[in-house]
C-alpha cells in the first residue's frame, strides 16, 4: 500500500515536471504580422519612387493600404482556424493530470495503471 502510494506521488512529481516543461503551440502571430506590414511599408516605397503624380501616389497608397487590410483580415481568420484545429486536437491547452495518466497507463506505465485502478476503485464505491 505504502509502495503504490510513493509511486503515485512519483507519478504526480512526473506529471508537474512534464506540465513546467509543457509549452503551448507558437502559431508566430506576431512574426507573420509584422512580415505583412513590411511588405506593405516596402511596397509603399516602391509606390514613392515609381509615381511622382500626387494624385496617382495617394491612389496607390491607398491601394496598398487595402491590400495590407485585407491580408490582415486573412491572417486572423487563418490564425483563428489553425487555433480551433489545435483546440479540437486537444493540443491547445495541456492534458489534465487525469487525461496525462491515462496516457501514461497506454503507454504500460504501472504507476499510472494503479492510479486508473484506484479512481475506477473510488468511483464504484
Amino acid at each position: 500500500r505504502e509502495a503504490r502510494a510513493e509511486a503515485r506521488t512519483d507519478l504526480r512529481a512526473r506529471y508537474l515536471a512534464w506540465r513546467e516543461q509543457w509549452c503551448k503551440p507558437d502559431l508566430r502571430y506576431g512574426e507573420r504580422l509584422s512580415e505583412i506590414h513590411q511588405e506593405c511599408r516596402l511596397r509603399k516605397a516602391h509606390i514613392r519612387v515609381q509615381y511622382r503624380e500626387p494624385l496617382l501616389r495617394k491612389l496607390h497608397y491607398h491601394i496598398a493600404e487595402v491590400q495590407r487590410m485585407q491580408a490582415l483580415i486573412e491572417l486572423k481568420k487563418s490564425v483563428r482556424e489553425e487555433r480551433l484545429q489545435l483546440v479540437a486536437a486537444g493540443k491547445w491547452y495541456p492534458p489534465s493530470y487525469r487525461q496525462w495518466v491515462e496516457q501514461q497507463a497506454a503507454l504500460g506505465d504501472r504507476a499510472a495503471v494503479s492510479q486508473l485502478r484506484g479512481w475506477d476503485y473510488r468511483a464504484r464505491r
